[in-house]
């Protein structure tokens, strides 16, 4: 049966909400978890290392992927790793356990790494639908801030007792997400090659052609290594939250409050952001500012003496 523009579009709404519900729901607690599992900071910092090491390194081989098979196996592959991954984080008790949890993710982060949007745009370009998506992207982005909003404070609650439980439900919800995306999805628009020797050598052919053109571009270079080096310098700053602020709450469940008001901030930082960019006409201006930010957060104490202690 061929998909309306407007199913279409709903089916992209509700599966890009649920996988964002789904992916904060750990976020609140994440960081408590490994500590409390017994791993120390630096631990914590090297399995958040290994995790954007293994996204930068197979973020082209994985493209690939979607270009020979379909973006809808691409999918459907990607939250069946991504479940794989949290239930071995539910179930491990070490590092080099929650390290390979860790790589499996990263390889279904990459694997759906813009493949919802490419299916949208697309499957309504084959149903000769003309303008529009920029509205259906903003209403996109006002939903995925309410869903981390909701999933970390659903994340932190279903922790109370045992802080493995939101990672064996995030894992569970992927099962349940990949079923819908076979179910719902449709892809007509996408010719599957029957011979099996030629999608494999257009496999190999996509990941040189992707990596020679990565490298040899200077603008696509600088940002891929912009946006790494940013990355990483934000992991850092997200792994020291949650043990500053446990010494002021009473349990766990409590970091939920602390991350909807990070998210609240976040969304008037975009703004802000924003508007700074279209003011200064400069985005090095933009990275000054966000970078004095990151310093005044390393050399500024702002944490008093708690008058709560944890229970």
């Amino acid at each position: 049966m061929i998909m309306t523009n407007k199913k279409t579009i709903t089916i992209y709404l509700l599966v890009s909400l649920f996988i964002a519900l789904l992916i904060v729901l750990h976020s609140a607690i994440y960081v408590t978890f490994l500590l409390e599992k017994g791993l120390d900071s630096f631990q914590v910092s090297m399995i958040n290392l290994f995790y954007m090491v293994a996204v930068f390194i197979m973020e082209v081989p994985t493209g690939a992927i979607a270009d020979i098979w379909g973006r809808k196996f691409s999918f459907i592959l990607s939250v069946i790793l991504n479940s794989i991954g949290f239930l071995i984080y539910n179930l491990a008790n070490g590092f080099f356990g929650f390290v390979s949890a860790e790589v499996i993710i990263a390889l279904g982060t990459t694997l759906i790494s813009g493949v919802l949007k490419s299916w949208l745009v697309d499957s309504l370009n084959f149903y000769n639908r003309n303008g529009g998506l920029r509205k259906v992207f903003c209403l996109e982005g006002r939903m995925i801030n309410m869903a981390r909003m909701l999933g970390g404070l659903v994340g932190a609650f279903l922790g109370v007792k045992d802080l493995s439980v939101p990672f064996a439900v995030i894992g569970i919800g992927y099962w349940f997400s990949a079923f819908l995306s076979y179910v719902a999805t449709k892809e007509e628009y996408f010719q599957r090659k029957n011979n099996k020797i030629k999608p494999l050598c257009g496999f190999k052919e996509v990941i040189k052609s992707g990596m020679i053109y990565g490298f040899q571009n200077d603008i696509i270079f600088l940002i891929i290594a912009v946006v790494a080096i940013f990355s990483l310098s934000f992991q850092l700053l997200n792994i020291y939250w949650q043990p500053q602020f446990k010494s002021f709450l009473l349990g766990n469940q409590y970091f939920n409050f602390i991350w909807i008001i990070i998210i609240i901030f976040a969304m008037l930082s975009n703004k802000l952001i924003k508007s700074l960019s279209v003011f200064t006409k400069n985005i090095r201006l933009t990275y000054l500012f966000l970078n004095t930010d990151f310093c005044l957060a390393g050399f500024v104490s702002v944490f008093p003496q708690p008058l709560i202690k944890t229970a």
